[in-house]
């Protein structure tokens, strides 16, 4: 590991004493016939160079690992728990998307049991295999996801669908049948920012963020009236 400014001295560990309020940028490089995996601590992501401000003591851990060799993974409960989607953000962090019945268990202590039928879960691990947070889509009926990405920022984007009734964050949504829905996570916290339904026969089958125009696009099918909400009331397909 190299520092700029210099004074990381790497033996067994790595170690270097600096002036309070120091910006230091790492520079990682692994060993022919190795890779590296990621950072934990004050840096996070998994690209090979972070900077750090020396407010006070500062840890840093920086993974390796043989090229191709297993890093980590995790199991969630038992079946029927199945996963639909994967996504990564920029920091490396891995956003998983999918369905459970029963009881879950996502590891860290965090369990989830079935409110009906079938319920949708999002989860979020470190680059290091942590989970950062977990956040559910709980159906009346049932509930499930079809897609899942994220932004530039690390935010998660979803879509899915319902069956009269979800509740998402403590807050419930309604249809008069099944609805489909695309909604917004926070990257740090997984709460909802913003979740918007299209009541009626819609089949989501792709979700795309534009970097450009800092935008999220999904697509798919309907059938016949559909209703996607302000400012588009119906559509007839």
């Amino acid at each position: 590991m190299r520092s700029v400014p210099e004074g990381i001295d790497c033996g067994t560990i790595c170690s270097g004493e600096f002036e309070r309020g120091t910006v230091i940028t790492l520079t990682t490089s692994a060993m022919q016939g190795s890779s590296f995996a990621g950072w934990s601590g004050a840096c996070q992501g998994i690209a090979n160079q972070c900077q750090v401000t020396v407010d006070d003591d500062t840890a840093v851990a920086a993974f390796f690992g043989l090229a191709g060799e297993h890093v980590w993974s995790r199991q969630v409960g038992n079946n029927p728990n199945v996963p639909i989607g994967v996504s990564t953000d920029p920091a490396g962090n891995v956003i998983v998307a999918g369905t459970y019945t029963g009881t879950a268990d996502f590891g860290d202590g965090a369990r989830l049991s079935d409110s009906n039928s079938m319920d949708a879960f999002i989860a979020n691990y470190s680059p290091s295999g942590e989970l950062r947070w977990l956040s559910t889509f709980r159906g009346a009926g049932a509930a499930g996801v079809t897609r899942v990405t994220t932004d530039e920022e690390g935010n998660a984007y979803v879509t899915g669908s319902f069956n009269g009734a979800m509740v998402v964050g403590g807050k419930t949504h309604n249809a008069s049948e099944v609805a489909n829905f695309i909604a917004k996570l926070d990257a740090t916290t997984g709460e909802v920012i913003w979740l918007h339904t299209a009541e009626g026969a819609t089949t989501p089958m792709g979700l795309v963020y534009v970097p450009s125009a800092d935008a999220i696009v999904a697509a798919g099918t309907f059938v016949e009236d559909v209703d996607f909400g302000y400012p588009f009331d119906e559509s007839r397909g």
